[in-house]
């Protein structure tokens, strides 16, 4: 069985369900959802580049 990356009504789910489904789909670790989910994080890394 192969997974498929489409997931319904993904648009409409709040930030936290995205997240999960995120780290479900990709087998994520707590840490690497840390990372993940800290926004301010990516709006530096995002400045830098």
């Amino acid at each position: 069985m192969t997974k498929s990356s489409e997931a319904p009504g993904f648009y409409k789910k709040d930030p936290s369900e995205r997240l999960d489904f995120v780290k479900n789909f990709a087998n994520l670790t707590e840490d690497e959802m840390k990372q993940l989910a800290d926004t301010e994080l990516l709006e530096r890394k995002l400045q830098i580049e």
